[in-house]
Protein backbone atom coordinates (compact mmCIF):
# COMPACT_ATOMS: atom_id res chain seq x y z
CA UNK A 1 0.00 0.00 0.00
CA UNK A 2 3.06 2.50 0.79
CA UNK A 3 4.24 1.85 -2.74
CA UNK A 4 1.10 2.46 -4.42
CA UNK A 5 0.91 5.47 -2.41
CA UNK A 6 4.11 7.00 -3.24
CA UNK A 7 3.84 5.97 -6.67
CA UNK A 8 0.30 8.14 -7.01
CA UNK A 9 2.20 10.67 -5.19
CA UNK A 10 5.03 10.63 -7.99
CA UNK A 11 2.34 10.72 -10.95
CA UNK A 12 0.46 13.28 -9.21
CA UNK A 13 3.65 15.96 -8.83
CA UNK A 14 4.88 15.17 -11.89
CA UNK A 15 1.63 16.13 -13.98
CA UNK A 16 1.64 19.07 -11.87
CA UNK A 17 4.86 20.44 -12.83
CA UNK A 18 4.44 19.54 -16.38
CA UNK A 19 0.83 21.36 -16.23
CA UNK A 20 2.87 24.76 -14.61
CA UNK A 21 5.67 23.97 -16.97
CA UNK A 22 3.16 24.86 -20.21
CA UNK A 23 0.80 27.38 -18.67
CA UNK A 24 4.31 29.91 -19.05
CA UNK A 25 5.71 28.85 -22.40
CA UNK A 26 9.35 30.96 -21.49
CA UNK A 27 10.07 28.94 -18.11
CA UNK A 28 13.04 28.23 -19.51
CA UNK A 29 14.19 31.08 -20.92
CA UNK A 30 16.82 33.69 -19.44
CA UNK A 31 15.76 37.31 -19.85
CA UNK A 32 19.25 39.86 -20.16
CA UNK A 33 19.60 41.58 -17.19
CA UNK A 34 19.70 45.09 -18.63
CA UNK A 35 17.56 47.13 -17.00
CA UNK A 36 14.56 49.19 -18.83
CA UNK A 37 13.56 53.01 -18.35
CA UNK A 38 9.75 54.41 -19.03
CA UNK A 39 9.22 56.59 -21.83
CA UNK A 40 7.10 59.20 -22.60
CA UNK A 41 4.56 57.27 -24.03
CA UNK A 42 4.33 55.32 -21.05
CA UNK A 43 5.90 52.44 -22.02
CA UNK A 44 8.87 50.01 -21.12
CA UNK A 45 12.15 50.54 -23.15
CA UNK A 46 15.34 49.58 -23.01
CA UNK A 47 17.89 52.19 -23.15
CA UNK A 48 20.59 52.83 -25.86
CA UNK A 49 19.23 50.09 -28.38
CA UNK A 50 21.17 49.41 -31.68
CA UNK A 51 20.44 47.46 -34.40
CA UNK A 52 22.42 44.50 -33.12
CA UNK A 53 20.52 44.52 -29.83
CA UNK A 54 17.28 43.83 -32.14
CA UNK A 55 15.77 40.86 -33.59
CA UNK A 56 14.91 40.28 -36.93
CA UNK A 57 11.38 38.79 -38.02
CA UNK A 58 8.16 38.66 -40.16
CA UNK A 59 4.39 40.12 -38.73
CA UNK A 60 2.38 37.00 -38.66
CA UNK A 61 -0.57 38.97 -36.74
CA UNK A 62 -1.90 41.80 -35.74
CA UNK A 63 -4.54 41.49 -32.27
CA UNK A 64 -5.26 45.36 -31.75
CA UNK A 65 -7.86 44.14 -29.00
CA UNK A 66 -5.37 42.32 -27.34
CA UNK A 67 -2.56 44.74 -27.65
CA UNK A 68 -0.21 41.46 -29.45
CA UNK A 69 1.80 41.02 -32.15
CA UNK A 70 2.75 37.66 -33.46
CA UNK A 71 6.20 37.30 -35.03
CA UNK A 72 8.01 34.71 -36.68
CA UNK A 73 11.68 35.54 -35.69
CA UNK A 74 14.98 34.71 -35.66
CA UNK A 75 17.12 33.85 -32.17
CA UNK A 76 16.38 36.46 -29.54
CA UNK A 77 20.19 36.10 -27.78
CA UNK A 78 18.97 38.65 -25.09
CA UNK A 79 16.42 35.99 -24.23
CA UNK A 80 18.67 33.11 -25.14
CA UNK A 81 15.74 31.43 -27.29
CA UNK A 82 15.85 30.17 -30.93
CA UNK A 83 13.96 31.21 -33.71
CA UNK A 84 10.29 30.85 -33.50
CA UNK A 85 6.78 32.00 -34.05
CA UNK A 86 5.01 33.24 -31.17
CA UNK A 87 2.72 35.83 -29.77
CA UNK A 88 3.93 39.24 -27.78
CA UNK A 89 2.42 41.72 -25.87
CA UNK A 90 3.42 45.69 -27.11
CA UNK A 91 4.25 48.30 -24.33
CA UNK A 92 2.39 50.71 -26.22
CA UNK A 93 -0.45 50.10 -29.18
CA UNK A 94 0.87 53.71 -31.04
CA UNK A 95 3.34 50.32 -32.25
CA UNK A 96 1.16 48.42 -34.36
CA UNK A 97 0.21 51.48 -36.27
CA UNK A 98 1.27 51.09 -39.61
CA UNK A 99 2.06 47.59 -39.61
CA UNK A 100 0.24 44.57 -41.15
CA UNK A 101 0.68 40.56 -41.82
CA UNK A 102 3.74 40.25 -43.96
CA UNK A 103 5.82 43.11 -42.86
CA UNK A 104 9.45 42.33 -42.30
CA UNK A 105 10.27 44.01 -39.26
CA UNK A 106 13.25 44.80 -36.00
CA UNK A 107 11.95 44.22 -32.84
CA UNK A 108 13.58 44.22 -29.17
CA UNK A 109 11.98 42.60 -25.53
CA UNK A 110 12.22 43.99 -22.45
CA UNK A 111 13.21 41.04 -19.29
CA UNK A 112 9.22 40.38 -19.32
CA UNK A 113 9.23 39.36 -23.22
CA UNK A 114 7.25 42.98 -23.80
CA UNK A 115 7.74 44.03 -27.54
CA UNK A 116 9.58 47.72 -26.55
CA UNK A 117 10.72 48.65 -30.03
CA UNK A 118 9.30 47.65 -33.53
CA UNK A 119 9.73 48.85 -36.64
CA UNK A 120 9.72 47.83 -40.78
CA UNK A 121 13.06 47.02 -42.61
Amino acid sequence: MKNLNYLLITIISALTLGQAQAQDPHAGHSPSTESSVKASDGSDRIGNLSDADMTEGVVKKIDLNQGKVTLKHGEIKSHQMPGMTMVFKVGSMEMLKGLQAGDEVKFALDPSMTVTRIEKK
